[in-house]
């Protein structure tokens, strides 16, 4: 679903906090598939786990093409976190999509983290 920044700029400023763009949406299916991890065609998303209470986040660091094991990997996010990914499709700014467990969808929601 759609989402406006002023409601989830606390978690997306988090993993992305140069991020400029205009276009947030937030994903409760508390999964999410990791595709395009490597630039092709103009095409590449970028994928970072950020704890909802204390901690850093993590970029999912993805090697070579030929060496890389996560394109395709489909993760179960866990409680306490979400994963924000930036999208550029064919050269263009898609936006961020956080995906976030069901159970945690008010704590991305509500202007900050709890």
């Amino acid at each position: 679903m759609k989402a406006k920044k002023q409601d989830v700029w606390a978690v997306a400023g988090k993993a992305f906090p140069n991020y400029s763009g205009r276009k947030f949406k937030v994903s409760l299916a508390g999964v999410f598939t990791a595709y395009d991890t490597n630039w092709g065609g103009g095409t590449r998303n970028q994928y970072v786990a950020v704890p909802l209470f204390d901690g850093r986040p993590s970029v999912l660091d993805v090697p070579a093409p030929w060496l890389n094991q996560v394109e395709g990997k489909t993760v179960t996010i866990p409680q306490g976190f979400a994963v924000v990914e930036h999208s550029i499709f064919q050269g263009h700014d898609m936006g961020l999509t956080i995906h976030v467990n069901t159970q945690d969808m008010a704590k991305v929601l509500t202007n900050g983290i709890a």
